[in-house]
């Protein structure tokens, strides 16, 4: 019986109250992930979770909605059968004689076309049959098959739960959506292979089941996809000034258009597919390349488009050398095929280099940033439109778009502000009644940022010397070099650094062990709030050919340079040693350096805009100067740089920021710092205990840990042998101790660890 679409949830009840609940999924695509489950003991706790799970996957296109939606009943039913379970004879697995008992439930579905779906949503299997009648018989058969001769104690995860149920579920957000045409009747219609691989953005639009977009079409845009004879679309611009929402645009004016008169069958249709999608799956030689012909043939005609996301995907070679463009020229040269595409203004270039022939014959409509004093009210349309119950004060949309603009350097307007904005408010249904005022939409900016209020917030107010004062909290003896550093971080909060390169471009020169990777470490922590979210490279391991491969690898599991500050555009990135690196790496530098921007191995731009770019040298260290405590030393840094450098590189850099040898004092400073950092570590911190060490044992350390040429490097490990290690010999032989003191003393040329005051609480 036909009804209202909605979601199935399969429950089990168990035995101790606690519920497992499995969302049901009428239709499988490759590479989907499973259907989301969970394990509760609410039954409605554990229904909304897998629905906001399932809505998720869905507003990122991980899954579709059509793909959960019953249109019919669906009943449940048992069946009983005997297992042989596994067994061992004389060290041998065989198929025992004993059999073992089971009872599983299944559901049942009635498909429109005649037969039945046989799902049995636990172990994510089914299969169609003809009959109710058969059912029984087959689940028995297919899972007597698979479960034979599996060990007793596999078995018992199939065991039936106390209770099992089908519930239909239609939450609001799926409520306010219909259906699509299913594969099934695309496919009756003559479009096999994009029932595959595309979604049908005029049916979406027509049944409001398309992302809302804000305005139409301009006229001038109406009349050129009416044009005859018809013209394919390359949308070029930043990322974020509406590409994609204009194509929706057009899905909604050809859903309009196309009503009326015209059937379903002959209404214009706007394909929505990606480079990715029409070669997934096609792991055989010629595979994807008789699919993209049968595209092309489905396709041939006057009225139908074809939207394939970026263009650079269809540009990108696959396997076997040709592209899948290669494939769409000659269509598109003769009108039989209209495409839509999308790319930057750096893509389009590559793109005319690469496929001159298939980028002549795309007419070009360029999208770009609205004025920025139009985005307050482009902000509060969106937001009164996706979720009202959220109200922000009108000098908040200001402040809004003035931090977006000065602070985030991915992306454009409106895009980049929409997004916050959903960020802000996740699921508009579960939105609670409130007003931001400007200062809650600075602490919200600085939350979806990762960045410190200080900086984000116009109400606080910091100077370059405060800065500085930060910095030097953990950088001790290079107060110019923190002084110089903080630079970078005023002309961020001010707003005045260049948004076409990235914020800061900083090389630190100077001796080792003399505090440039704790600055870089540092710097992280007050701009960015921790220095894990520092991307540091050796660049002792870049010294070979093929070494700027590693940095551009791109994917679901690359964690290169590329891959980590497109996940995480705010970022310090270090160069460690950078004279050691092959000079195919300056190469690469040239581009992130000059315009912020690296193309990485999938040939998409990586945005440096959004960081800060530390290198580190040991060029011009020592040069006609003393070693050891207090020397002075006055090495050209400057000097070498320009001699190794390119110039080009050189210019690049911001400041040259000279590091000078450490002081006796200096390194004195360096050990109280480590000694605090002792005191905090958890096995102290924990007991209670307090550790105290003398003068004597601090200037031991600070002339042990202090290298001539090495500077305070060494210092770390001597604490980790002088002090760590007796106290952990203390605290193991005494596990049970809590409170007190240990106090490191001095004696007889070795330090030695005392205690005092301690009590047993064992």
């Amino acid at each position: 019986m036909s009804q209202k679409p909605s979601l199935r949830v399969y429950v089990v009840r168990h035995e101790e109250g606690h519920v497992t609940v499995h969302l049901m999924r009428l239709r499988d695509r490759f590479l989907a992930p499973p259907p989301p489950s969970a394990f509760a003991h609410d039954l409605e706790e554990a229904c909304r979770f897998v629905e906001d799970t399932l809505r998720a996957r869905v507003l990122e296109g991980h899954e579709q909605l059509e793909d959960y939606l019953f249109e019919s009943d669906v009943t449940f039913h048992d069946v009983e059968l005997d297992v042989h379970p596994l067994r061992t004879v004389d060290k041998t697995p065989v198929i025992g004689a004993r059999t073992l008992p089971m009872r599983l439930g299944y559901a049942l579905v009635p498909l429109p076309r005649g037969g039945y779906r046989v799902m049995l949503p636990r172990f994510g299997w089914w299969f169609v049959c003809e009959t109710p009648r058969s059912a029984a018989p087959l689940v028995r058969q297919l899972i007597g098959s698979e479960l034979l001769g599996q060990h007793s104690h596999g078995l018992f995860a199939f065991r039936r739960g106390k209770s099992e149920s089908v519930l239909a579920r239609t939450p609001s957000w799926v409520s306010r959506q219909s259906v699509p045409p299913t594969a099934e009747e695309l496919d009756a219609q003559g479009y096999r292979e994009l029932s595959k691989i595309a979604e049908e953005w005029v049916m979406r639009a027509k049944r409001r089941k398309l992302a809302a977009t804000v305005g139409e079409l301009d006229p001038e845009h109406v009349a050129l996809v009416s044009a005859r004879p018809p013209r394919s679309i390359v949308l070029v611009g930043p990322s974020g000034t509406g590409k994609t929402a204009w194509v929706r645009k057009l899905a909604r004016h050809l859903s309009q258009a196309g009503s009326g008169s015209r059937d379903a069958v002959t209404r214009p249709r706007l394909w929505a597919t990606s480079a990715e999608r029409i070669v997934s799956g096609m792991a055989f030689l010629g595979q994807w390349e008789e699919r993209v012909l049968a595209i092309v043939a489905e396709l041939a005609g006057e009225t139908d488009w074809l939207y394939v996301d970026r263009l650079t995907g269809i540009t990108r070679l696959q396997p076997g050398g040709s592209a899948i463009a290669d494939f769409f020229v000659s269509g598109v040269r003769a009108g039989t095929l209209r495409l839509l595409a999308e790319c930057d203004e750096r893509e389009w270039e590559r793109a005319q280099r690469t496929h001159p022939d298939l980028c002549a014959q795309l007419h070009v409509v360029r999208t770009s940033e609205p004025p920025l004093s139009e985005i307050p009210t482009l902000l509060r349309t969106f937001q009164e439109r996706r979720a009202p119950e959220v109200r922000i004060h009108p000098d908040g949309y200001r402040r809004l778009a003035t931090h977006l603009a000065t602070l985030v350097r991915t992306g454009a307007f409106p895009g980049k502000g929409f997004r916050f904005l959903e960020a802000l408010v996740p699921d508009p249904d579960q939105a609670r009644p409130r007003l931001l005022l400007p200062a809650d939409v600075s602490q919200e900016v600085a939350t979806h940022t990762g960045l410190p209020l200080d900086l984000v917030s116009d109400d606080l107010t910091r100077s370059r010397a405060d800065f500085s004062r930060a910095l030097s909290a953990r950088v001790v003896g290079q107060d110019e070099a923190c002084l110089t550093a903080a630079t970078v971080l005023t002309r961020f909060k001010a707003g005045l650094a260049d948004p076409s390169r990235p914020l800061g471009v900083l090389l630190f020169a100077g001796p080792t062990g003399v505090g440039k990777t704790e600055l870089a470490k540092q710097l992280a922590r007050v701009m960015l709030g921790s220095d894990k979210r520092m991307v540091r490279l050796d660049m002792s391991e870049h010294q070979l050919p093929g070494s700027t491969a590693r940095l551009l690898e791109a994917g679901a599991a690359a964690s290169s340079l590329a891959a980590r500050v497109r996940e995480q555009p705010f970022t310090l990135v270090l160069f460690d040693e950078i004279e050691k690196a092959h000079p195919e790496i300056f190469d690469l530098l040239l581009g992130i350096l000059g315009e912020g921007r690296m193309t990485d191995a999938n040939g998409r731009d990586v945005d440096f805009r959004g960081a800060v770019i530390v290198m580190t040298s040991n060029l011009g260290a020592g040069e006609g100067a003393r070693v050891g405590f207090d020397a002075d030393q006055s090495p050209a840094y400057a000097r070498r740089v320009r001699d190794h450098f390119r110039p080009e590189l050189v210019a690049r850099i911001d400041h040259v920021v000279p590091f000078r040898e450490l002081s006796r004092e200096d390194v004195r400073r360096v050990v109280d710092l480590a000694i605090d950092g002792v005191r905090a570590r958890t096995g102290l911190a924990l007991r209670g205990i307090t550790l105290e060490v003398d003068d004597d044992a601090r200037e031991h350390l600070a002339t042990r840990g202090y290298q001539p040429g090495k500077g305070a490097r060494a210092l770390h490990r001597v604490i980790e042998e002088e002090v760590v290690a007796p106290i952990g010999a203390v605290l193991a032989a005494e596990p049970g101790a809590r409170g007190g003191t240990l106090r490191v003393a001095l004696d007889a040329g070795r330090l030695r660890v005392l205690r005092s005051d301690a009590r047993d609480t064992r």
